[in-house]
């Protein structure tokens, strides 16, 4: 095995694992705590602890998601001749992470702003869930249309012709 294909596997792994988890744990939030809440069988204490825990979790990934998001970024256009199409829509899948991002980070955080969110908490977690699905299904067709652009050719060389005028 050489060295770019253990890196970009690790770097894979590094943006998969973290969106597993980001995915999860909201869809967790939005389908069992939030409702555990408004049936008031969760208290304030117990919520507390969860919002501490996951805040953590939620910079974590976020870190590792935007480092690995790049680096993948980074090698798939350095390698591979993309299409319109497959730009556009990494485009549209960057935007809608960012926005992830800020809303997982303002909801789980501690500010009056996010306890403020909070009050609505079932309606800016459904945002989240349909943005991190949506999500979700554009990168599943990133993935599978990779497979079918033509590799840059790494061998050619490059000539520059200088010519006097």
């Amino acid at each position: 095995m050489d060295t770019q294909f253990i890196l970009n596997l690790i770097s894979r792994w590094l943006h998969v694992i973290p969106a597993i988890v980001m995915v999860g744990g909201t869809l967790f939030l939005r389908l069992t705590l939030v409702t555990a809440t408004e049936q008031g069988t969760v208290d304030a204490a117990a919520r507390e602890a969860i919002r501490k825990s996951w805040v953590k979790w939620i910079g974590i990934c976020t870190l590792l998601l935007l480092v690995s998001g790049l680096y993948n970024a980074f090698v798939k256009a350095t390698t591979l001749h993309l299409s319109p199409a497959y730009n556009g829509l990494l485009l549209v899948k960057m935007l809608l992470a960012f926005g992830v991002f800020f809303l997982a980070a303002r909801l789980s955080g501690r500010s009056e702003k996010a306890v403020e969110m909070r009050k609505r908490e079932k309606h800016w977690t459904n945002i989240l869930c349909l943005m991190m699905l949506t999500i979700v299904v554009i990168a599943g067709w990133m993935k599978t249309a990779s497979g079918s652009f033509d590799v840059k050719d790494r061998s050619a060389k490059v000539t520059v012709v200088e010519t006097t005028q």
